[in-house]
């Protein structure tokens, strides 16, 4: 490498560096804040690390709202939407692979670009 890519390069690192703090900083404050206990929390001037970390506030969110189900309800429907996918998907790309029929170009090109813009849900 020569000396003036290197240079080029450490720029480009230290300024994705910079771009990337307003985005990671609120992530480390929320992860770091929910293992404070709430007095912790509201106090000033604020502290990142906790000087009594407890896991009570994962406890109480767990016990007001049935994670546990929603997260197997997630999972549940998450395998069966990809495995129907993967069925019509696999039985499409056979069929425009290995028939010839008229048009086959046009709806294999509105399929993938179908696929490609639909939003995830």
């Amino acid at each position: 490498m020569t000396g003036s890519h290197r240079i080029r390069q450490a720029i480009l690192i230290a300024s994705l560096i910079l771009l990337a703090v307003p985005f990671a900083v609120p992530t480390i404050w929320m992860i770091t804040s929910s293992f404070k206990p709430l007095a912790e929390i509201f106090r000033s001037p604020p502290a990142l690390l906790a000087e009594n970390p407890t896991f009570a506030a994962y406890a109480e969110a767990f016990a007001f709202q049935p994670f546990a189900r929603q997260y197997f309800n997630s999972v549940y429907i998450a395998v069966i939407v990809t495995a129907i996918v993967m069925i019509v998907s696999s039985l499409a790309g056979y069929a425009f692979a290995r028939i010839r029929f008229r048009g086959a170009n046009a709806l294999c090109s509105s399929w993938c670009s179908w696929g490609c813009s639909s939003p995830a849900r």
